[in-house]
């Protein structure tokens, strides 16, 4: 951010591998310069299907911003990235999935 060299730090730290945990400071508006602590976590390894497929091997990676009133989680398929992000906040929340992709 060139107004309060606000910027995303770590975004996916590998090898990714079950109870691999990370930090990310980072803030999220131009107007807003507070950094917010974030940690992510690979909870788990597991088999996902959403509109673009199949996916097998999918690593769950739990992202936790003030917990428990924000919590994310996605699914990280390897060679093709994510593929299923839920988003979890007091006041509700929201579910994203791939619906397509091709390989170049």
């Amino acid at each position: 951010n060139k107004y309060y060299s606000c910027e995303f730090k770590i975004l996916l730290e590998v090898p990714l591998q079950i109870g691999a945990v990370w930090n990310i400071d980072s803030c999220f508006c131009r107007g807003c310069p507070v950094e917010v602590a974030i940690t992510d976590s690979v909870e788990a390894v597991e088999n996902i299907s959403v509109p673009a497929g199949n996916f097998n091997d999918c690593y769950r990676i739990v992202t936790c911003k003030n917990c428990p009133d924000a919590i994310d989680f996605r699914w990280f398929a390897p060679y093709v990235g994510v593929v299923k992000f839920d988003v979890i906040r007091f006041w509700g929340g929201a579910s994203y999935s791939l619906k397509e992709y091709r390989v170049r």
